[in-house]
């Protein structure tokens, strides 16, 4: 059974079944991406996807909510844009506007 919550502007699934390993529950919630930005999430988080949601870039990554939350940082470059040198962990690339901005995420 999948259930969806709303807190802090954030939306937030629930499944409701046991998760194969050490039977804890999981949950994805969706986080919102801007160019260069700082996310609070539970340690251990696993970064499941990442995509345009109407006119917003968006961020889903599963979850143990009972984990004490860590600060995580993501940087957003457009196609063509300069970069840094290390940008990070590469997470996903993003299409906005029918396709016509293309963006790519990296975790640092």
């Amino acid at each position: 059974m999948i259930m969806l919550t709303f807190r802090n502007g954030k939306i937030r699934w629930r499944c409701f079944r046991e998760v194969k390993g050490n039977g804890k529950m999981k949950t994805i919630w969706k986080y919102g991406l801007a160019p260069e930005c700082t996310q609070e999430i539970p340690r251990g988080g696993k970064i499941l996807h990442v995509a345009s949601q109407g006119d917003n870039m968006c961020l889903w990554v599963m979850v143990d909510p009972g984990m004490p939350k860590e600060t995580r940082k993501f940087r957003v470059y457009g196609t063509g844009n300069i970069m840094l040198d290390n940008p990070g962990t590469f997470i996903g690339t993003v299409l906005m506007n029918g396709g016509s901005l293309v963006f790519h995420v990296f975790e640092e």
